[in-house]
């Protein structure tokens, strides 16, 4: 509570949407990768589902978690086949940028 209080909530969300965003736009400049979150900042936020076309969301989990360290969840329901990515205001552009390097990868396998 006081790492939230001394942010602030004005503070947090701008970094989350930062965030967001930055990934959403190398996302969305790849044919390989399809963002399953709605792109509208009053519809999502830190949380983003990002599909790899053509590859079993089990095993595109897996291979983020063994080989670059990387923690999701896979999202199974509803016909989702995408990784759960919760973004934190801890996070890095480099993060994100080595999260998208990862799943480029993966789609290139």
């Amino acid at each position: 509570m006081d790492y939230h209080e001394l942010i602030g909530p004005r503070r947090k969300a701008e970094r989350l949407y930062q965030l967001k965003h930055h990934l959403l736009g190398q996302v969305n400049e790849r044919d390989h990768l399809i963002s399953k979150t709605p792109a509208d900042d009053r519809l999502s936020g830190g949380i983003q589902t990002v599909e790899v076309k053509g590859k079993p969301v089990r095993e595109v989990g897996k291979r983020l978690q063994e080989e670059w360290g990387i923690n999701v969840r896979s999202m199974t329901s509803h016909g989702l086949n995408g990784v759960r990515i919760s973004l934190s205001v801890f996070n890095t552009l480099a993060d994100v940028d080595r999260l998208v390097g990862a799943l480029d990868a993966i789609a290139k396998a």
